[in-house]
């Protein structure tokens, strides 16, 4: 993830806005994939805490 987060600082840093939102994607994908695997959905720790 830091070196996705690098790569989007250097792309705004020099304005390009091509490079801004390709690294970003990037960026959110190695988000997302970490989110999946580590992060309780909401509504499912809910169901459960209702029985569910």
């Amino acid at each position: 993830m830091t070196q996705r987060a690098l790569e989007a600082k250097a792309a705004a840093e020099a304005k390009d806005r091509q490079k801004v939102f390709d690294t970003g994607g990037r960026l959110y994908e190695v988000c997302v994939a970490c989110h999946e695997k580590y992060v309780i959905d909401p509504m499912l720790e809910a169901e459960k805490k209702a029985g569910k």
